[in-house]
């Protein structure tokens, strides 16, 4: 998971202020504006006294902007927007390990041999950490068997089998209907080897069909036939009568149904499989309502519902009122029940400036998820950047996507095996009307992969050296005559 870092110092600057701590940056970080800059005066023959010419002008709604890059994984950034009170930096890293106060000292330092009383960094309001009233700290450190025992839950054939046994206590499995004898078979081998149920082994005598023995291990039933033991009733040996097979439910089965907790640990250890820590998750939980964990992921706030019931009207209030108390403007619906088309539009009528992403579809869970966060993710950084691409005509904020949160290569893109991969159907992940259209400011910052790149530096490479050769020709034409 891509990690980014705002913080903000509360100071106004001036333009010789802001020129200052620029170039004074500039002299400790490899900048790319600054080298770029360096060029343009070393082509047009000036010296490097000329560069204040660069900087923003006056009349720049932006008064200093620059991006640096200490280290490989690692992209800094300053900018102050005229007028705005405070001088921001950031960082965005997608390294596990990554240094970043360094940087955060060396622009305070910065600032303070240029300004008197210089206050600490502050966070900007969306990175404070979200205070739920009722909430539990998140755990994403599940244990790979309840991981893995949630993971059989996913599917509804699966889990309703399972809430039969649990229900039940204990079952025979040849009491158990079925249209399918051989996946229900399969279903209950892979409960047992998650240990999510126990099986047993049951003697019936063959005349009454009462049971006269019952067993963990069927080894135990051959070693009573050796042993001579006969039925208490026919005075059959044990050997002669009829053995059935038992799926009981232990505890872990009926902790994964508790308020269906199954749920929750799948999506708590989806999002610690994809980076996200625990401090940046709330959970609240009711008896019989949707589970809702509250997520803050550098500043972007979500709220994630889990329902297993099919949502009603109560709940979609509740939702609502979630959503306008904290000011979260991202919901993500995760439901083992399709969501009706009444519903979402009530959802979405209630709360006109959130954004509702809903998930039905629990087999594409883990791709769901993560295509709405790192999609959430990208728009964020570029929302971040599009001030500091007002200091040239360049779409850095898309350049610094690329760069650190590449779009994955599309299924046709992929290199072709001995045997063409299956075709796989979409995610099916649904979002409310009002995320249909895209602003238009957006539309400049589409995001360009490598080799787009590398292609628009061929195409600015061959055009230079097409207007050297034209400027060649022509100075010897004009020698000629």
């Amino acid at each position: 998971m891509l990690k980014m870092i705002q913080k903000r110092l509360p100071i106004e600057l001036s333009n010789e202020d802001a020129a200052y701590i620029q170039q004074n940056l500039q002299t400790r970080y490899n900048s790319l504006f600054h080298k770029i800059r360096l060029e343009y005066l070393n082509r047009l023959g000036l010296d490097t006294n000329s560069y204040s010419l660069t900087l923003p002008s006056a009349s720049s709604e932006l008064i200093l902007g620059e991006l640096f890059m200490p280290e490989p994984g690692l992209i800094c950034y300053i900018k102050a927007v005229r007028g705005s009170g405070y001088l921001e930096a950031g960082a965005i890293t997608n390294e596990a390990e990554c240094d970043t106060d360094s940087f955060f000292i060396d622009v305070r330092e910065a600032v303070c041999e240029r300004c008197q009383n210089v206050p600490s960094w502050q966070l900007p309001p969306e990175y404070e950490t979200l205070s739920i009233d009722g909430s539990e700290p998140g755990n994403i450190s599940i244990e790979p068997k309840d991981m893995a025992a949630a993971r059989a839950l996913m599917d509804s054939a699966s889990r309703n089998l399972l809430a039969k046994i649990k229900d039940a206590g204990s079952i025979f499995l040849n009491k158990i209907y079925t249209d399918d004898r051989k996946t229900t078979e399969a279903y209950i081998r892979n409960f047992e080897a998650l240990k999510l149920i126990n099986k047993e082994y049951a003697v019936l005598c063959r005349r009454t069909g009462q049971q006269i023995l019952r067993v963990a291990e069927r080894s135990t039933i051959d070693e009573s036939s050796q042993k001579s033991f006969k039925c208490f009733i026919c005075g059959n040996p044990i050997a002669q009568e009829v053995v059935e097979e038992i799926a009981t439910s232990n505890d872990l089965c009926s902790e994964m149904f508790n308020d269906n907790k199954w749920l929750l640990v799948l999506i708590q250890g989806i999002l610690g499989e994809l980076g996200v820590p625990s401090e940046a998750i709330r959970v609240y939980r009711d008896p019989n309502l949707p589970a809702r964990l509250f997520l803050n992921i550098n500043g972007l706030r979500f709220l994630l519902v889990l329902c297993t019931e099919e949502l009603n009207l109560d709940q979609a209030n509740l939702i609502s009122a979630h959503l306008t108390a904290y000011s979260l403007h991202q919901a993500i619906i995760v439901s083992t029940h399709n969501i009706s088309t009444l519903m979402r539009h009530h959802l979405a009528k209630l709360n006109e400036n959130t954004v509702f992403h809903f998930i039905c579809d629990l087999n594409n869970l883990d791709a769901s998820i993560k295509d709405i966060l790192l999609g959430e993710l990208r728009n964020h950084v570029i929302a971040q950047l599009n001030d500091i691409s007002k200091a040239t005509p360049i779409c850095i904020p898309s350049l610094v996507i690329a760069r650190m949160l590449p779009q994955p290569v599309k299924q046709e893109e992929a290199p072709e095996a001995s045997q063409p991969a299956p075709e796989s159907e979409p995610a099916p992940v649904y979002v409310s009307p009002s995320e249909a259209e895209p602003k238009a400011e957006s539309d400049s910052a589409q995001v360009l992969d490598a080799d787009t790149v590398e292609l628009l530096t061929e195409l600015t490479t061959d055009e230079s050296a097409a207007d050297d050769d034209k400027a060649s020709k022509k100075s010897k034409k004009s020698k000629k005559s």
